[in-house]
């Protein structure tokens, strides 16, 4: 008994709880923002009004305010598009629900909330499929719903067509033949056949784009590539059109000029927005959709306002606004304001309501193939409204073919890359450096069986196998770095490039320095220590690329846009921070101490011959490397201005210090065996290290106080070690010079530095 009563009382609790949670509870205000010719202004404030005034009926403790831009307040469409995206980037919280241009959803996309995870998919499947995926929708985000729209529409004078038996066109074949022919036989000079609307400003953009539509090859068919034939027929038909029943003139008249021509009846056909019912009754025109090239295909621009919510609006009014959204949405107060004020809604089962079609053509409207605006996420609209209309125009009102425009219309919204996949001007480059790059990676690989060769062996003395390999290997994976300048740039290619420069060129440079270091002409602890930990000294260099490379995990590279005019686009790397910067600078220096070190360790064993000069054509090597990282590091922080140049650039960097590494280090060795036997005979003497030995150096440079003095000395001494080998070779024949060569081989592989090769020369002697 006392347990039930327990739970009576618990649960009148949690009702009482609720009660005064939605009575008492607080109260959530939410911000919102719209812009509207003055017209409007009462159709949003009373929507908000009937909102607030539901909100309240029910309890739910919300209140929503609107700000208003308006052109009264000298404040243009443009600025005001330019403070929603600038509050929106910066995530500034100001506002919570915007009302929105639909132009405007490539730029707003990214920082709106995805309604397709807080509204039920009955109320996105009320309004128009077509409205949704072509305004609605960002990145197969739903960021909005459609408030209000407005279609271009074909208004055809009936008095005139009626009057000579003709029927609306279907097509723009029949719309040129009707209009030639009605004005012919009305023969009055103020008759117009077609304004066109292909104005300075955004109606010409939007009549251009739906022409192009409208030349589809079927309903079902997307928007024909801007480069296809399909769009080049359009612009020239355009072209032909203005010809046949226009003018120049009249084809770049503007808004005013068709709605006066409406209002006037004084042409055959006018291409116009929707017009209000009560307008439609006091003018003689029969409002249809556009025509098209084939007839059931046509083409539409959706002009007007979706509604959505702020990407990181506050989780304690999240609710809130959705809740809004879907009052603001729903398809009862868009009946109210159809009827009130002939707001053109998306919902289309509102089109078979008796009481809307009794206001508007409902059958031209269901029958409307839509089509958004053009728009660009990289230029204002107002600069793209130029820029593409001023294109098209140097073909319908000038002499440039709809090609060449084309292309131009093209690169305002393309990001070029370099790419063996696309077919631009760029593919031929590509395809030349991807299948060098290939070739070559495999060349340096397949020729290492070489090292295992009894006839090559004694030319690759100078490091062992295992080291040879790592060597010809990190040449390789510095090579590949030519392959992240292929297609589109990303964060993660501009990280993997220096990644790849890290581990490369310590994979090929270790194994030498490993040697140089080891040959130093006087014992001490670190040539000691490095014979006798060979694997340790390289897995250290290793380690340091590893931890230098974890740095790069937050990515230091950003991608930037560059916009060239009258040119290409394309994306290039930038640094993201100082960090990168430092971290960018830390790596050079890095770079260049070991590539100090090591040309000091050279000139100390200048003299020592090896196969036509080892030392001296690793010299040439090191040289190149620090030129080519050096210049790669500088190129950081140099703009481009063409993306092929980008793109050669750095190739170039790469491919040239590979290649001369490649054949100084590696590739000459292969050449020996196939040159004279004379000249075969003359060097393989000096396959090994030579010096004097330890012990009077030792003596020697007791003495010396000066580092520059100290190696100085040891690059002399190398100097007239190789001139004794030289004098002593010299009197020995060919036989005699190939015996005491393999015995000097036998003891080179040792690593024992220059003493066993001197040793051997006395004992000769």
């Amino acid at each position: 008994m006392c347990n039930r009563i327990y739970k009576i009382i618990y649960l009148l609790y949690i009702v009482l709880q609720f009660y005064i949670n939605i009575v008492y509870g607080e109260d959530i205000k939410l911000n919102v923002v719209a812009y509207a010719d003055t017209e409007y202004n009462d159709i949003y404030s009373s929507m908000i009004e009937d909102f607030n005034d539901y909100a309240k009926e029910n309890h739910l403790n919300i209140t929503a305010k609107i700000n208003i831009h308006t052109n009264a307040d000298n404040k243009d469409f443009e600025s005001f598009a330019n403070t929603v995206e600038s509050l929106l980037k910066k995530k500034a919280n100001k506002y919570d629900i915007y009302f929105y241009d639909n132009a405007y959803t490539v730029k707003y996309g990214p920082y709106l909330l995805n309604l397709k995870d807080h509204l039920s998919e009955e109320l996105i499947k009320i309004y128009n499929k077509d409205l949704i995926e072509k305004t609605c929708t960002y990145e197969d985000k739903i960021i909005g719903i459609p408030f209000n729209i407005a279609y271009s529409m074909l208004y055809s004078n009936y008095i005139l067509l009626d009057k000579y038996n003709k029927t609306i066109p279907k097509t723009w074949d029949e719309l040129i033949e009707t209009s030639k022919y009605i004005i012919e036989q009305e023969n009055d000079p103020n008759l117009i056949a077609y304004n066109g609307l292909f104005d300075e400003g955004e109606n010409g953009i939007c009549s251009i784009y739906e022409f192009i539509y409208s030349f589809r090859d079927s309903v079902d068919s997307p928007f024909p590539d801007i480069r296809s034939e399909t769009a080049v027929k359009a612009l020239n038909y355009i072209k032909r059109m203005k010809n046949e029943i226009g003018s120049d003139e009249i084809f770049r008249s503007d808004f005013v000029f068709g709605l006066n021509s409406i209002r006037n009846a004084n042409s055959v056909f006018v291409k116009f927005y929707t017009l209000t019912y009560s307008m439609l009754e006091s003018v003689p025109y029969k409002m249809t959709p556009l025509p098209g090239y084939k007839e059931g295909v046509s083409g539409a621009i959706i002009a007007g306002y979706n509604v959505g919510i702020d990407g990181i609006i506050p989780k304690k009014k999240l609710n809130a606004a959705v809740t809004a959204l879907k009052f603001l949405t729903s398809k009862e107060l868009q009946k109210k304001y159809f009827l009130i004020e002939n707001v053109v809604s998306g919902i289309d089962s509102l089109y078979d309501d008796e009481e809307i079609c009794a206001k508007t053509d409902c059958p031209s409207i269901k029958s409307v193939q839509p089509i958004n605006r053009p728009s660009s996420k990289y230029y204002q609209f107002s600069d793209y409204i130029k820029k593409f209309s001023s294109y098209v125009y140097q073909h319908i009102y000038g002499n440039e073919t709809a090609e060449s425009v084309l292309e131009k219309i093209e690169d305002l919204t393309k990001i070029h890359s370099v790419s063996i996949k696309e077919k631009n001007s760029a593919h031929s480059l590509a395809l030349s450096i991807f299948i060098f790059v290939f070739t070559f990676s495999l060349l340096m690989i397949g020729l290492l069986v070489l090292l295992f060769s009894e006839r090559m062996e004694k030319y690759f003395s100078y490091l062992t196998k295992d080291e040879w390999i790592m060597s010809i290997c990190g040449l390789v994976v510095i090579i590949s770095n030519c392959y992240t300048t292929f297609g589109p740039v990303t964060s993660t290619k501009c990280d993997l490039y220096v990644i790849l420069l890290i581990i490369g060129y310590t994979l090929n440079l270790v194994p030498i320095f490993y040697q140089l270091i080891i040959g130093f002409p006087e014992h001490n602890k670190i040539t000691e220590w490095a014979n006798r930990n060979k694997y340790i000294f390289i897995l250290l260099f290793l380690l340091c690329d590893l931890a230098i490379s974890l740095l790069f995990l937050p990515k230091i590279f950003d991608v930037d846009l560059v916009l060239v005019s009258e040119g290409k686009n394309f994306e290039t790397c930038v640094i993201r921070n100082s960090f990168g910067v430092v971290l960018l600078t830390l790596v050079l220096i890095l770079f260049l101490l070991v590539l100090g070190v090591m040309l000091v360790l050279c000139y100390i064993e200048w003299g020592r011959k090896t196969f036509i000069y080892d030392i001296h054509f690793f010299v040439v090597a090191l040289y190149f490397d620090a030129f080519s990282v050096v210049l790669s590091y500088i190129f950081n922080f140099i703009s481009y201005k063409d993306y092929i140049f980008q793109f050669i650039i750095r190739n170039v960097l790469t491919l040239i210090p590979v290649i001369t590494s490649y054949m100084t280090i590696y590739g000459f060795r292969l050449y020996i065996p196939f040159h004279k036997e004379k000249e075969e005979q003359r060097v393989i003497y000096s396959l090994h290290k030579n010096t004097v030995t330890t012990s009077s150096r030792s003596t020697d440079t007791q003495n010396k106080h000066s580092l520059v003095l100290k190696l100085r000395d040891y690059h002399n001494q190398s100097m007239e070690a190789s001139k004794s080998i030289d004098s002593f070779s010299s009197r020995f024949s060919n036989d005699g010079i190939s015996k005491s060569n393999n015995n000097l081989m036998s003891k080179n592989t040792d690593n024992s530095g220059f003493r066993d090769s001197t040793e051997n020369i006395e004992n000769k002697k």
